[in-house]
């Protein structure tokens, strides 16, 4: 097949707006329409002045391969002077790592890609086919470089707008649309597979006073500073969006209440571990957090999540700010039923522990099976066991007994309603995460049936 034909198909292959696919097409289709076996392209970053490694059929090169003008003279040198550079003897020109096994000719063609006077990047090949490159070679490469200069300029832009229209400017976090997008698919991913996920809705204390005080430049800095520590503090399944002005938020699948907690605690000490430099002063600033859990929070909408963990980052403010909370509703707290044995203790009793069943357990409270009956009032502590089994960290809860009636279940025991009182802080993050892990199994149990429902039905 002559070249214009081979040339003709793998521009109309090559010409897309992805940069992935463009990779696809050069690494499947380059060697086959220039005649050569080994060939390199090298992306030009203008601000750092070095050529990055884009795609290539070499055996030995590192992906994310780059270099600088020191490194690779040859390749800034065609990319400077606008031609392509003949190398008689590529056995002396090792730039990028020892490849002398891997030339079987000694010729190398070095072709820059410019678009409109400014450098794209430079293409490399390596082992003509006939031997050595001939003029026409030459031309024909110049050709394809002119073209994927074109190619890659478009593809490049067209990424850029794309992330423009999904990725704050400022921070580079997601903007507000993206993570509404991103929640949305979280949720449904929780409903289908019955996941847990946490919301986290976090706020830069006195943020007003910094740009009054220091000016934007400095609130950008701030802003700037912050949003990389999140970026190096959560993981990459993870989701974080400037949500508006001083506002982020984070989206955190497969965690519970108590990893969100631990998430959002070790962000708020390393920010205000890390003050801003000025030129007078190093400027502390500090942020509060409020963290909602799906299914512990109880939603309808995905903007419920966000407004519970607006709700609690509120609290987290009300409270004195630099500061962690977490959303529990306001009239009754999300209750599950457990089925656990447990001991608990009559407080200020002289005798020892007793065994009862928990039938419910919330966040503020739990229904108990006793064998005797307990008057309405009674002190107790209950050993809350984490999970069946003891696989989980549990903790001792202490409460007052509100109600207590005879077990309508037949039996001779006694259900009592209590009420937690006193619970320590991490005593309720680690409530609330119990919680959290029953619900998901509930969750999972109810989607089970319901689908083992669905197919009797189906194939009935």
């Amino acid at each position: 097949m002559p070249f214009s034909e081979r040339a003709l198909i793998f521009f109309r292959a090559v010409n897309h707006l992805d940069p992935r696919q463009v990779y696809l097409t050069l690494r499947s289709q380059l060697s086959q329409v220039l005649h050569v076996k080994l060939f390199s392209l090298f992306i030009y970053d203008s601000d750092t002045s070095r050529l990055s490694l884009g795609v290539h059929n070499h055996p030995d090169l590192a992906e994310g391969l780059s270099v600088d003008s020191t490194q690779a003279a040859v390749m800034f040198q065609a990319m400077v002077g606008q031609e392509s550079v003949l190398l008689a003897d590529a056995h002396e020109y090792r730039p990028i790592g020892e490849a002398r096994g891997k030339y079987e000719t000694p010729d190398a063609l070095i072709v820059p890609l410019r678009l409109g006077g400014q450098p794209v990047g430079v293409l490399n090949l390596n082992n003509p086919r006939a031997g050595r490159f001939s003029e026409a070679d030459r031309q024909r490469a110049d050709l394809i470089g002119q073209v994927l200069a074109t190619v890659l300029m478009n593809a490049h832009l067209h990424q850029r707008v794309r992330e423009l229209s999904t990725r704050d400017p400022l921070t580079g976090l997601v903007n507000h649309l993206h993570l509404h997008r991103a929640l949305y698919f979280e949720l449904m991913r929780s409903l289908r597979y019955a996941r847990p996920f946490s919301c986290v809705m976090m706020d830069l204390d006195h943020f007003k006073r910094v740009n009054d005080t220091y000016g934007h430049v400095v609130g950008d800095a701030v802003l700037r500073q912050v949003s990389g520590i999140i970026r190096e503090t959560v993981r990459d399944t993870d989701v974080a969006a400037r949500y508006g002005g001083e506002e982020f938020a984070l989206i955190l699948p497969e965690t519970g209440l108590e990893g969100a907690m631990v998430l959002s605690e070790r962000l708020r000490v390393r920010i205000a571990a890390h003050p801003v430099a000025l030129d007078e002063r190093n400027l502390v600033v500090t942020a509060s957090f409020g963290v909602a859990s799906f299914p512990l929070s109880k939603i309808v909408h995905m903007s419920q999540l966000l407004r519970h963990a607006d709700q609690a980052l509120y609290e987290a403010k009300r409270r004195g700010r630099n500061r962690v909370e977490f959303y529990q509703e306001r009239r009754i707290a999300q209750r599950c039923p457990a089925e656990w044995s447990v001991l608990y203790y009559a407080v200020g009793s002289a005798q020892g522990p007793r065994e009862g069943r928990l039938c419910e357990i919330s966040s503020s409270g739990a229904r108990l099976l006793v064998g005797e009956q307990v008057p309405p009032g009674s002190r107790l502590k209950l050993d809350v066991p984490g999970g069946q089994g003891g696989e989980q960290t549990g903790v001792q809860a202490e409460g007052s007994a509100i109600w207590c009636r005879r077990d309508e279940g037949g039996g001779s025991g006694h259900l009592v309603g209590i009420r937690f009182e006193g619970v320590t802080p991490q005593g309720r993050r680690t409530l609330a995460g119990i919680v959290s892990r029953l619900l998901v199994k509930e969750l999972s149990r109810v989607m089970v049936t319901d689908m083992g429902e669905m197919d009797k039905v189906a194939t009935a």
